[in-house]
């Protein structure tokens, strides 16, 4: 049970340190493109393609890092009104939920990304594989957090557990 909640935190770290750097990236390519187009008349022609494909992984990390930490958004007036053992049951349902369609951001995303492949972006001529890879690398990742608060709310809920919600 614990291996889980590990992974979940240990993975949220990887994540948040790949999207700083993706950031980081994005940013400096930004900027260069400006110089260029400012200052030397020029433009690359790889950059805003570039930026908007690291964007895309950046958002999609971003949505399983969201969903380890509770930053989605969510109406919990009603929620927060139940009792521990039914609002722990309402946490389960949403969860299971969240699972579902993060299983088919892993499906169809991977289905997507395989159809995708022959295409190749315009100005870096990259497979378009590398693009649509971030929907089922999210929805494992979400998956990942899933189960972790799966088992958080499941001790949480048990008469012997740390209590109710």
């Amino acid at each position: 049970m614990k291996f889980i909640g590990t992974l979940s935190d240990k993975t949220n770290a990887a994540v948040k340190f790949v999207g700083f750097l993706l950031l980081s990236v994005m940013t400096a390519i930004i900027v260069l493109q400006v110089f260029y187009r400012y200052v030397l008349s020029s433009s690359l022609s790889w950059s805003e393609e570039s930026a908007r494909y690291i964007f895309i992984w950046i958002v999609m990390l971003g949505a399983s890092m969201g969903v380890k930490e509770g930053f989605h958004v969510s109406v919990t007036i009603l929620k927060e009104r139940l009792p521990g053992r039914i609002k722990g049951g309402v946490d389960m349902l949403f969860a299971f939920i969240m699972g579902i369609m993060a299983a088919a951001m892993v499906v169809y995303g991977w289905d997507i990304a395989n159809t995708v492949a022959i295409q190749h972006s315009p100005a870096m001529r990259i497979s378009m594989f590398w693009v649509y890879l971030s929907i089922p690398v999210s929805g494992l990742l979400i998956i990942v957090h899933l189960l972790a608060r799966i088992v958080d709310i499941a001790l949480a809920v048990k008469p012997s557990g740390r209590g109710g919600r």
